[in-house]
């Protein structure tokens, strides 16, 4: 459903109030503020999944080519698949420290047997992929048959192209909205938009007028499900919110 709020930020400025200049009556217009707030949806070009894995040995040679034997287990996995080549990238080195660091704290304390090795393989060599998917059904494939030859997945993370001019198109919507949020204050005063005076996309406030918009509702609203739905992670498509102050003139 689109958003409108008017946020009553409706600034009234005037009473069709007359003034003397020059003998002839001057009409000053009433003026006021809305928030638009306008949508765009737009839908997840790729989902993106960190692939980690190891091997162990009595040497760091060894370790690394039991790595190299998993890591070859991994990539006939995705070619099966049909993930293409492509689409399988480096895993970038923060990645690679992170989950070096949780497979450490994994493997603490426990036994040679649980870990799937001889007491003599004492050396760990890590390797991991950064692999992107075509939808969620292929993540949910992919991660089912990975893990099933002991490699961890990452949670998958959604990927997505055209956000710039998502944001445009979003912040023309809420400029319509703001317009039709005019046009309500109008009929209730009895009077007609004249035309617009002004357009801001920050407000005038230390708060941007969508986030206001979104903490006046929370707090008008007293709804819990608010705060959950802002840490979701996108998975199929994700919603573009962008907001607009305008002002207008109101006629007679």
């Amino acid at each position: 459903m689109k958003l409108w709020l008017l946020a009553a930020v409706a600034a009234v400025s005037g009473t069709q109030a007359s003034a003397q200049r020059g003998g002839d009556p001057v009409t000053v217009p009433v003026t006021v503020e809305v928030i638009g707030t306008g949508s765009v949806e737009i839908k997840a070009a790729a989902q993106r999944i960190a692939v980690t894995f190891s091997g162990r040995g009595a040497t760091m040679a060894a370790a690394e080519a039991a790595r190299s034997r998993k890591e070859g287990q991994v990539l006939a996995l995705l070619a099966a698949e049909g993930v293409p080549a492509t689409a399988i990238l480096p895993l970038p080195e923060s990645e690679q420290t992170r989950m070096s660091l949780l497979g450490s704290l994994g493997t603490m304390g426990a036994t040679t047997a649980d870990q799937g090795a001889s007491e003599d393989a004492t050396e760990e060599a890590r390797g991991g992929r950064i692999v992107q998917a075509a939808t969620m059904a292929q993540v949910d494939t992919l991660t089912r048959k990975l893990k099933a030859i002991g490699v961890q997945v990452g949670t998958p993370a959604a990927s997505f192209e055209g956000v710039a001019a998502a944001r445009r198109d979003a912040r023309l919507g809420a400029l319509r909205d703001a317009r039709v949020g005019a046009d309500r204050y109008a009929v209730a005063l009895g009077m007609k938009v004249g035309g617009v005076r002004r357009v801001s996309e920050t407000g005038d406030g230390p708060v941007m007028p969508g986030l206001q918009e979104k903490l006046s509702t929370m707090l008008a609203t007293g709804s819990p499900s608010i705060l959950p739905r802002l840490a979701e992670t996108p998975k199929e498509s994700a919603t573009i919110y962008e907001s607009v102050v305008a002002e207008f003139a109101l006629l007679p």
